[in-house]
């Protein structure tokens, strides 16, 4: 069940935490100690080469190897943004690239392309407002955003003694770390060219999951995975004026600023074809039986339900259980980064207790159930999920994780992920910290739970217009607000929720809570 709590008039600091006691479980929200920390523009120690010239300079200097990619940002205009003040990182196509692009695409240049189309083409591969070098590359998603909005995806591969860098699977980094005064720019063999397919259409395309996929079709699950973007969003401009929205500088160097666009995202946690078969799962008739040995035991009113796409059916519970609605890249399942993309676990920093297993609840589809993720200190492994504390049998992720999608990302799991009665009386029988955080999937769709902070503004306040966050109810006179990481604050993975006046009302909706006695 889920519980839902009425804040009215707490007066106290902007920093209030909310603290909901029901015996076992506690919901902590972010405390409040804020701490100063120095800031700099240093990128690190991987100068290779500073050219003093700005991006756009370096670019357009060099004709032989990047005219191709300079004309497209002078048509868009965007090079004169590479060569204002800023910081940004730019995967640079040489000419070889590009004109292979044309080939495949069947055109002869530039020309023949739409405005949008050479636009996308370059937002994909300009970061904004941070330079990232190689020492902040992670095997998976960066968590910092192209100025299309996209993820890119870094792999390494060992080419001799020397370590290649691999973009999009399909990109070699050919020259890397080329430092300039506004940034740094990394050379690509290929254009970069994310899907544009939806989740489902990208599972769709992946044979090894043609089972799970067609589960979701016969439970009419795959139209729940179609939304991109809440087209009906405006923040009024009322609110923008109470809250103070714009690019401006508060008390500790914080962005305030209030979300432009709502978008949606998902992540679906899949078994392949083989770990189905290995499981006696060879059919969706084969795959209903195993549901409903689960799911009737759970709820044993509904076991008379033959719908598959009925939500109360238990093969519906069991697909719906691997679909959460928020876009997930490995990285984000558990772990907090900072603003320049590192997680906190591994920097240092204080927002992690490194002797301590970390945990986070996940609500999937599946109506009023949880999935637990956490870290195993003991043998240094994350993203273990629904772990039984007295056999230690878990679902963990393969090596075949981060498959994005224009709405979401999917991942391969090692064996079958389902709310079992094991799985159920774990949850139920121990005390659940929920980062607050995590409790609203528009934070990690929208870019805002990591944020898009630059070194010059370390932190970035968010205030939220009436019914942008789906389980706050506020009133005309409260804003509510959201702090994202920031390593001057003292708080658990460094973020926190706040209403920033003396009087203010809300209600706030929790995730499920375990049916039981408490």
């Amino acid at each position: 069940m889920k519980e839902k709590y009425n804040i009215i008039n707490l007066k106290s600091s902007w920093y209030n935490s909310l603290f909901f006691n029901r015996a076992w479980l506690f919901v902590l929200i972010v405390c409040t100690v804020i701490f100063s920390a120095c800031d700099s523009d240093d990128v690190g120690d991987n100068y290779y080469t500073f050219t003093g010239e700005t991006m756009g300079q370096y670019i357009e200097a060099r004709p032989e190897l990047y005219s191709e990619f300079s004309q497209m940002l002078d048509t868009t205009g965007v090079k004169s943004l590479l060569n204002a003040y800023g910081k940004y990182t730019c995967f640079l196509p040489t000419n070889n690239a590009v004109n292979s692009y044309y080939e495949q695409a069947g055109i002869v240049g530039m020309h023949e392309m739409s405005m949008d189309s050479i636009k996308k083409i370059v937002f994909n591969h300009i970061i904004k407002d941070f330079v990232l070098d190689t020492e902040y590359f992670v095997d998976g998603f960066l968590s910092n955003l192209t100025m299309s909005g996209r993820y890119l995806r870094i792999s390494f591969d060992m080419s001799g003694s020397k370590m290649a860098y691999r973009v999009n699977n399909s990109s070699l980094i050919s020259e890397a770390n080329q430092m300039v005064h506004n940034g740094v720019l990394h050379e690509i063999d290929n254009v970069l060219s994310p899907t544009e397919n939806t989740l489902i259409e990208a599972i769709a395309e992946n044979k090894k999951f043609s089972l799970f996929h067609r589960a979701l079709i016969v439970t009419g699950l795959d139209k729940e995975l179609l939304p991109i973007k809440d087209e009906s969003y405006q923040p009024s401009d009322l609110f923008l004026e109470i809250a103070g929205d714009g690019r401006q500088q508060t008390s500790i160097e914080s962005l305030i600023r209030v979300p432009k666009e709502r978008k949606y995202g998902f992540t679906a946690f899949m078994e392949s074809n083989e770990t189905f078969q290995m499981h006696g799962i060879t059919s969706i008739e084969t795959m209903a039986d195993y549901a409903k040995s689960v799911y009737d035991v759970i709820y044993p009113e509904d076991a008379g339900i033959d719908d598959y796409t009925n939500r109360k059916n238990s093969l519906n519970r069991f697909i719906a259980y691997h679909l959460v609605n928020k876009k997930m890249p490995v990285y984000y399942i558990i772990e907090a980064f900072d603003n320049t993309g590192q997680d906190y676990d591994t920097k240092g920093e204080t927002h992690s207790v490194k002797t301590v297993d970390m945990f986070e609840y996940i609500e999937p589809m599946c109506p009023n159930t949880l999935i637990e993720v956490r870290t195993l200190r003991s043998t240094n492994e994350y993203n273990v999920f629904n772990m039984i504390s007295e056999t230690g049998e878990a679902i963990r992720l393969t090596n075949d994780y981060d498959n994005d999608a224009l709405n979401g990302v999917y991942h391969e799991i090692d064996g079958i992920l389902a709310y079992t009665y094991k799985v159920e009386r774990e949850l139920s029988s121990k005390r659940l910290r929920m980062d607050a955080a995590s409790f609203f999937p528009e934070l990690t769709n929208n870019n805002i739970r990591v944020g898009s902070a630059s070194k010059d503004y370390p932190s970035e306040r968010w205030s939220f217009p009436p019914g942008f966050l789906e389980r706050v109810d506020a009133s005309e006179t409260s804003v509510f607000s959201y702090f994202n990481a920031d390593d001057r604050f003292l708080d658990y993975q460094g973020d926190e929720i706040f209403v920033p006046r003396s009087l203010y009302e809300f209600t706030l909706t929790t995730p499920p809570i375990p049916a039981g006695t408490y």
